[in-house]
Parts: C-alpha cells; structure tokens; sequence
C-alpha cells in the first residue's frame, strides 16, 4: 500500500513537470497547437507505407548496382556515379525503415546509430545528386575527359564520403544525435506523438526529451548536453540535410537547364562534338526529356521535407503536425531509390532491354549480351 502510494506520488509528479514545460511552451503559442498525435491506426498505416516505400528503393538501388556489375555495355563514369548515387540512396532507405521499425521514443544507441546512418546517407545522396548534374554538364559542354576524371577523383568522392562522414562524427561527438520530441502527445487515451522533421525515425535530437510509454509522455529524458538550446538544434537540423537539401534545388536544376540549352544549340548547329556518333533528333528529344525529369522527380519527392523544416523554423507546430504532409515527406524522403531505376532503368530503353534481354539469353564472358539491339544513350554510357 505504501510503495503504491509513493510511486503514484512520484508519477504525479512527473506530470506535474511535464505540464509546467507544456505551460512554458506555450506561452507563445495555444498548447493544442504543439501536438502531432496519431490515433493507432493511422499510425500502422504510417508506418507500414513509409517501409513499403522503403523496400522498393532498396530493390530499385540493388537494381541500379547490379545492372552496373553485370552488363558492361552500361560501366560508364556517368552510370558509375549513379552506382555510388544508389549506395547512398541504399543507405538512407535501410537507415529509414531501421528507425521505423524499432520505434524508439527515447534516446537510445540504437537510435543513435540509425539517425547517424540516415543523416550520412542523405547528405551523401544529395551531394552525389549535385555532382552527377554537375558532370553532366561538364561532359556535354566541355568534352575534357582529364578535367572530369580529376573532378570525380579529387573534388566529388572526398566531398561526397568525407564531408558527411564529418559531419555525422562531430553530431556524435557532440551527442546531437536522438529522437527529436518537440511536440508533445495530448492526454487523450490512443493519441501518439511523431517526430517534428522526420517521419518517424532517429535524426537530431530535441533540447527537451521526454521519456514516453507508446507514445505518451511520462517524464523527462535528461541526457541531452545543457548547453543545447533551440539555436543549437536549429543549426544542427540545417546541417544535417536541410541546407544541403535547399543547396541542392539550385545546382541541379541550373545545371540541367545549361546541359539542355547546350544540347539544343548544337542540335540547331548540327554539331555532334558532344558525342563521337552523329545525334539523331529523337534522342535528344529523349535526352532532353529524361533531363527534364530528373530534376523535377527529384524536387517532387524532396519537397515536403523542405516545407515541414520550414513550418519548424516557423514554429507553426499545427501545420507541421498535418498528417498528410507527414506522409508525403516519409514517402519522399525514402524513395529516391526506386524514382532513380524508374528514370534510369525502366524509362531508359537500351537498359530496359538489356535487363530483359538477359532473362532470356545469357550473358558472354566479357559481360556483354550475346545478341541484341542497343540504343545510344552517350550521356550517360560514354565513358570520362
């Protein structure tokens, strides 16, 4: 009877804190406006859609990886830098589904460990998605192989791996990394609480944890470094995607929009420098199509992370606890994957063909397909 009393004494006490941090939270903004709760079933469906998604850009980045491997008609320097492009994409999709499934609701190693690998992986996938426009660009308007194998050797792969590797290591060092707890769930029964720029996995944590049971707060997590305030936060959210995210929607498409405005000037001129075969206008039609698509897939599925950091920054915690722009961003952020095979596999015909080819006829020694027709496709086949 007393240990009963005593711990319901201590668990009102806890609620007691919580409510006063509630209070100060809200001295700015109505405390219902900082909840993002989900009743249970929506929150299945959440999370079973966001490892659906999850598991077709992991067969989409595998499909990418092995065509590379096994067909040497497609081992250009553009298809190998989509290659590292997948194994990033590969990453932050296993990282994704990782911190989907072990529901972490406090700061724990494995937590720690999966934002880590989901923070590299998206930097390093935008870095790459940077790069291969860039060297696109490059290959087309300049044709100097030495230049570009100098680019990829000395300025894209140290970038590319070292910078968020340091990144991840300082966030690490500085224990940074967790499970961001900003919004608070309401006292209603059934009612969970998601994170505030994620879906739902680990990323960088909050200034003020809470320990919760199924999503229900039940006191404090203390273990967050005293001096990590909001500014800090703040910081740490922009550097572990966020601004390499917005970097990212000005490089690739001035730098898509330049590889076309080229490529329609030399079509104009009939000048076929840019490939040592002579360019029929239906593939730069296709060309130019495909150049047209990457960047706007890619803004399409990134977007709604972009707008969520946003409503963050705003502190406008109502609409940043929208459901169907939380699906959207869980869905965007893990299907990079899958968009990249569907653009480079599927919707590209001589390697549509060739994956098809080769479940009917063998492959050669050489990693050649014994018979066939194969389309040029020099940007993305030549090599550097």
């Amino acid at each position: 009877m007393h240990g009963q009393f005593f711990s319901r004494q201590q668990k009102n006490a806890q609620v007691t804190v919580v409510n006063k941090h509630i209070g100060r939270l809200g001295k700015s903004h109505d405390s219902s406006s900082i909840y993002c709760t989900w009743d249970s079933m929506s929150l299945q469906w959440l999370d079973v859609t966001i490892l659906v998604v999850c598991a077709l850009s992991i067969v989409g980045s595998l499909t990418i990886i092995l065509s590379y491997v096994l067909f040497r008609d497609l081992r250009g320097a553009a298809r190998l830098m989509l290659v590292y492009l997948s194994f990033t994409d590969l990453t932050t999709a296993v990282s994704n589904a990782v911190g989907i499934a072990i529901k972490s609701n406090t700061t724990t190693t494995s937590c720690q460990i999966q934002a880590g690998f989901a923070i590299y992986g998206s930097i390093s996938s935008f870095l790459w998605t940077m790069f291969i426009a860039i060297y696109l660009y490059i290959n087309v308007t300049y044709e100097r192989s030495t230049l570009n194998r100098r680019l990829i050797n000395y300025v894209f792969h140290p970038l590319a791996w070292g910078l968020p590797l340091v990144i991840v290591a300082t966030a690490a060092g500085l224990d940074v990394l967790g499970v961001d707890m900003n919004r608070l769930n309401s006292s209603e029964n059934g009612s969970y609480a998601r994170p505030t720029v994620t879906a739902g996995w680990c990323y960088i944590r909050s200034t003020h944890n809470f320990t919760t049971i199924h999503g229900h707060v039940t006191g404090y997590d203390r273990s967050a470094p005293k001096w990590f305030n909001h500014h800090w936060q703040d910081f740490w959210i922009m550097m572990a995607g966020g601004a390499w995210e917005l970097l990212s929607y000005i490089v690739c498409p001035v730098a898509y929009i330049l590889t076309v405005r080229h490529i329609y000037l030399e079509s104009r001129l009939d000048d076929t420098s840019f490939s040592h075969d002579v360019i029929t206008e239906a593939e730069v039609r296709s060309i130019n199509r495909k150049l047209t698509f990457v960047p706007l897939v890619y803004f399409l599925l990134h977007i709604w992370s972009t707008v969520r950091i946003i409503l963050y920054f705003s502190r406008d915690y109502k609409s940043l606890a929208n459901k169907g722009l939380l699906l959207l961003e869980g869905i965007g952020d893990s299907a990079q994957g899958i968009a990249n095979c569907v653009l480079f596999c599927i919707l590209t015909r001589n390697v549509r063909e060739l994956i098809f080819f080769c479940c009917r006829k063998p492959l050669s020694r050489n990693g050649r397909i014994q018979a066939g027709h194969r389309e040029r496709e020099p940007l993305l086949q030549r090599k550097a």
